[in-house]
């Protein structure tokens, strides 16, 4: 009989993957992948691994939010419709608990300034819809890490 893993398990197993945060970020940065479509993660698990960052990467909103606390990524790319607990719901958390260790770029096939508008305003940094191509996710990505760094400097971000 095949043993199911609790998500208590799968986030041990996230973290040891990762090395932790600590050891995660000496050797690069590290992002955290929210996003259930299997196309979706290849893509830019692998992108990302190539660039030199550290990834993880999860499949449920309520695994996401537990991951984000335990590793503190520098970046998170977060899909809205991610099962479990939607992206609104962990944005609107994060903000609820003053979680800020991270930048925050939302990927969407929702359609409507709304869902743009409400991202924004719950404090994601960017907003990407799909589809979209791996190079512009990681182009952003850099740019609100430089960001970061150098507050005078602005990222466009795409609605």
């Amino acid at each position: 009989m095949k043993k199911k893993h609790s998500p208590q398990d799968k986030l041990d197993k996230a973290k040891n993957d990762s090395g932790g945060a600590d050891s995660a970020r000496s050797g690069g940065r590290t992002v955290l992948l929210i996003e259930d479509e299997p196309g979706q993660v290849y893509g830019l698990v692998h992108a990302f691994e190539q660039q030199g960052w550290n990834v993880n990467h999860v499949g449920d909103g309520n695994l996401g939010l537990a991951t984000i606390k335990t590793i503190k990524p520098d970046l998170v790319i977060l899909d809205l419709g991610i099962p479990m607990r939607s992206g609104f719901l962990i944005l609107e958390q994060m903000r609820e608990e003053e979680i800020d260790c991270c930048r925050v770029i939302v990927l969407t096939g929702m359609d409507g300034q709304r869902h743009h508008d409400y991202a924004m305003a719950l404090g994601a940094d960017a907003f990407i819809r799909k589809p979209f191509t791996v190079d512009e996710v990681i182009k952003v990505a850099k740019s609100l890490l430089f960001e970061s760094i150098n507050p005078s400097t602005k990222v466009e971000r795409r609605i």
